[in-house]
């Protein structure tokens, strides 16, 4: 769960196995914090689409994990019905 400005609020289970980190890491790195280098630009357009739309389907995405590896994701995100969060 993002909040509006990409922080994260939340992150389930699976999620943090597969990058090898903790809730509390996740919260201070933020959802571009895990991005590649490239990434962090299509990411903020892409929270812009769900504001605009409600949501969003099937975005890869690729993130730095532990030990500097990368993984590539498939992601869905929804506005909230509070208009202030993302899941």
């Amino acid at each position: 769960m993002l909040d509006r400005e990409a922080r994260c609020l939340f992150c389930n289970r699976a999620y943090l196995q597969m990058t090898g980190s903790t809730n509390e890491k996740m919260v201070q790195l933020g959802c571009v914090g895990l991005n590649i280098h490239e990434d962090p630009p299509m990411a903020l357009s892409v929270l812009e689409q769900v504001r605009e739309k409600g949501c969003i389907e099937n975005i890869e995405k690729s993130c730095v994990v532990k030990d500097g590896k990368k993984l590539h994701v498939n992601i869905s995100i929804t506005l909230m019905p509070d208009k202030e969060s993302f899941w």
